[in-house]
């Protein structure tokens, strides 16, 4: 029994120690037992860990005061500032389109004559030359052609000197005629003169001449008025048949120059039964074989010039600022890491669908408003395009600078 609290004590049991300091556990509040815990477990530590109680009784402070916090909206605004300055600088200053492509003049390669091929001298996605040979075709026809247009030409010329020698004729008769014609008139005036001559002697009575000498110088007169007067009937026929011969002479003529023009036309046609390239590029769609027929006016292959360009369609509403000579960034689809510059080379006036086959006729039907774009022709001046693979078709993006 303890003597200070009157109270009885107990037998020392383990077990029945157990029980009760379980029991009181359980009747312990949480709050109470941590209290507890933390009053025996940290006597010893008290004058230590005075300071981390009073943090940890301390409110917490708010988010927007917290330095993570900070950090981050410092980070967000740098980031603001940088893709402000970089929207500036790279991208305000630009009208860019994606609807844009490599392009080229390409020349659809077609024969002038027809006929069987004989050679093809390049194949398929092949780079060929000014002046290369790309197809011949048997010639043999156009030359048989040829040599029947040089006959016609040779009679023609022939037939053309012949009429020139007929009108010198014609002229040389003129002139002799003329000549008789000059005589008989003189002789006329001769009759004539001595006609009026014996006609005024026999009217003075003076009996020096008889009537029958003034009747036969009268007649002498007469005879020779109609002589003059034949003369200039053949002096008439005379410039008549070199009228005649002149115009022999320009049939003539005119029958060389078109015997001249048959020659032309067929030794074009020789020359057409070799097809050469007219400027330096690349074959393409050449599917050709030696003995295949050629017709006229049917494509055999295409070439691709070696002078590319971009064009590049722009909304109308991105026109405004757009000028002939601006520089451009090109970026190739097919080339992204190759930044390819050039210059606008030319705006076309009016919108693509004006173009068309059938174009848009807004007259008729109901009538929804769409951007229309303009074609704008960009060069590739650097790096060379020539070392890179660029074909019509293939896709750009361009930029034009508009400041």
């Amino acid at each position: 029994m303890d003597m200070k609290t009157g109270k009885q004590e107990r037998p020392l049991n383990p077990q029945e120690d157990e029980r009760e300091h379980e029991d009181r556990v359980e009747e312990t509040p949480p709050e109470a037992a941590t209290a507890d815990s933390s009053a025996d477990g940290n006597d010893a530590d008290q004058a230590d860990d005075g300071d981390g109680d009073d943090k940890a009784a301390a409110p917490k402070k708010p988010i927007w005061k917290r330095p993570v916090f900070l950090i981050f909206v410092a980070v967000v605004i740098l980031a603001l500032i940088a893709g402000g300055i970089y929207y500036w600088i790279n991208v305000a200053p630009y009208e860019t389109t994606d609807d844009a492509f490599i392009d080229a003049n390409t020349i659809q390669i077609s024969p002038q004559t027809s006929g069987q091929i004989v050679a093809v001298g390049v194949g398929n996605n092949t780079h060929v030359n000014r002046g290369q040979l790309l197809v011949s075709i048997d010639p043999a026809p156009a030359k048989a052609n040829l040599a029947s247009a040089k006959a016609q030409l040779a009679q023609a010329r022939a037939e053309l000197q012949q009429a020139k020698a007929s009108a010198e004729q014609a002229r040389q008769q003129e002139a002799q005629s003329q000549a008789q014609l000059d005589a008989l008139k003189v002789e006329a005036e001769n009759a004539n003169e001595n006609f009026k001559r014996n006609q005024s002697l026999f009217k003075d009575n003076s009996g020096s001449i008889s009537e029958k000498v003034v009747d036969d110088s009268e007649a002498a007169y007469k005879q020779a008025q109609a002589q003059a007067e034949a003369g200039r009937q053949e002096v008439a026929t005379a410039k008549a048949s070199i009228g005649v011969a002149d115009a022999k002479v320009t049939a003539a003529e005119a029958a060389v120059q078109a015997a001249q023009a048959s020659v032309d036309t067929a030794q074009i046609d020789v020359d057409h039964t070799t097809i050469t390239a007219q400027q330096s590029g690349q074959i393409v769609q050449n599917s050709l074989g030696v003995g295949a027929f050629a017709s006229q006016g049917n494509p055999l292959m295409v070439l691709v010039p070696d002078d590319i360009f971009v064009t590049a369609n722009y909304k109308e509403t991105q026109l405004a600022d757009i000028r002939v000579g601006q520089a451009v960034d090109v970026a190739v689809d097919a080339y992204p890491d190759v930044d390819f510059k050039g210059k606008v080379i030319s705006v076309q006036q009016g919108a693509g669908q004006a173009f068309q086959l059938l174009p848009a006729e807004n007259a008729t039907g109901n009538f929804v408003k769409v951007v229309q774009r303009v074609p704008v022709r960009i060069s590739i001046e650097n790096p060379d395009p020539k070392r890179y693979l660029l074909g019509p078709g293939m896709s750009v993006v361009s930029s034009i600078r508009v400041d």
